[in-house]
């Protein structure tokens, strides 16, 4: 999908290919299930046809010239040694947990899984089953984008849960080599990216079994490669990403999960803060446009899809506007049921520590730190708003589903947390 990078590091080459796989993988799962929706053929041969047309398209459509990193610290050999082993462990034993545990979630057996098994009949897509009665209660309207990703994989064949697995530990691994390859594009030194990348693979968005099975880890994935190319999109013209990949990537993530396209949004700001940053260099004329549109094509047949499924039961159906100006008065106590679900042992105490790194990044006029912080927190308020209105109780919605969805939002705030602690070059103090 993208040139290889100019560095013949094993370790580089590692993390673009992961980032290539994941921009590959969601732009042919929103290519496959836009085709589906036309009844046309999609699954068994002709999705490793589509993916194929997808690879070689992009790649004549890219620049040829292989992209490159900037220069990080130099570092002992070491702690460049030490901290690839502490990452490798820390994969193993991910690789091994779920090798280990069962697929339990409800909603794995009740909305992604289940959807995954019937959505394709005969090589094509078929949704006629989310219209039966008893499926109103599984979330009909939710993206259909990961359960055909894994029929992709299938080659069409009805997944069991080794696919289930199998999927998810690539995703696990995906994310870290995304993680480290954020990190450094932003000028981060290798052995500091790749231990931080281990603390990422001990957080709960691994360690949470519940998130087996579920669109967590795909999300964290897809957010972390727009995330590389934002920051790269501050590089000299010649190195920089095309605007209408970005759009493409950005326009996949409401395919994956319905908050992907609030977080599709928050990242288009946060392309526009960073190019208007200290250095960024003049952008071709249209790039907005480009971006704009390229956005638009991909997610528009997701949003079109959400408004054609049958409703379901979301959050803020019936009276939401009373609930939610009955329980404005007690927003701290809803706040203070998310405090708690933040400051569980399981997190090892990142989110106060992002919270002082993105202050510290604002504070010396960091534009990556602050836009991708307030991606992180424009996202946050928004499950505040969801709590305020839901149809259930806030206290127990909360305890359900606050602390898994976010654990996809971690490695991107970690991505932030550590950037504040680089240099960055082109900020407003003029630091290198």
């Amino acid at each position: 999908v993208v040139p290889p990078p100019a560095s013949r590091d094993l370790a580089v080459r590692f993390d673009w290919l992961c980032f290539a796989a994941t921009v590959g993988a969601v732009l042919t799962v929103a290519v496959v299930a836009a085709t589906g929706l036309l009844g046309l053929a999609v699954f068994g041969g002709a999705s490793i046809g589509i993916a194929a047309a997808i690879g070689i398209l992009t790649r004549c459509l890219l620049p040829r010239r292989a992209w490159t990193l900037p220069s990080s610290p130099p570092e002992g050999r070491w702690p460049l040694f030490v901290s690839r082993v502490v990452l490798a462990a820390a994969l193993a034993i991910f690789a091994w947990k779920v090798h280990r545990v069962p697929l339990w979630s409800w909603d794995h057996y009740s909305v992604w899984g289940m959807k995954a098994r019937h959505l394709a009949e005969g090589g094509f897509l078929n949704l006629s089953f989310l219209r039966v009665a008893p499926f109103r209660y599984t979330n009909p309207e939710y993206p259909i984008g990961l359960p055909v990703l894994w029929r992709i994989l299938t080659l069409g064949r009805t997944p069991a849960w080794p696919d289930f697995k199998v999927c998810h530990v690539l995703f696990g691994v995906a994310t870290v080599g995304l993680f480290r390859l954020a990190l450094r594009a932003g000028g981060v030194s290798s052995s500091f990216a790749n231990a931080a990348a281990a603390f990422v693979a001990a957080s709960p968005l691994y360690w949470d079994t519940e998130s087996l099975g579920l669109a967590e880890m795909p999300l964290a994935a897809a957010i972390l490669a727009a995330a590389v190319l934002l920051l790269r999109r501050r590089e000299d013209p010649g190195e920089r990403p095309p605007a209408w990949l970005l759009g493409f990537l950005l326009g996949s993530l409401p395919w994956i999960k319905q908050e992907g396209l609030s977080l599709a949004v928050l990242l288009l700001a946060a392309s526009w803060v960073l190019g208007r940053s200290p250095g960024a260099g003049r952008r071709p004329p249209g790039a907005r446009a480009v971006l704009a549109l390229s956005f638009l094509v991909t997610a528009g047949p997701a949003i079109a899809l959400d408004r054609a499924l049958p409703p379901g039961q979301p959050f803020l159906q019936g009276e939401w506007m009373l609930r939610f100006s009955a329980r404005l008065p007690h927003v701290l106590r809803v706040l203070g049921k998310m405090g708690e679900e933040l400051v569980a042992s399981d997190w090892i105490g990142f989110w106060p520590v992002f919270l002082l790194a993105a202050a510290y990044g604002i504070w010396r006029r960091d534009r990556r730190v602050a836009a991708l912080s307030a991606v992180v927190a424009a996202q946050t308020a928004l499950y505040l708003f969801i709590y305020l209105g839901t149809y259930l109780d806030p206290a127990a919605h909360i305890r359900s589903s606050f602390f898994r969805i976010m654990s996809a939002l971690l490695p991107l705030a970690a991505v932030a947390a550590v950037l504040s602690a680089a240099p960055d070059a082109r900020d407003a103090r003029g630091r290198t």
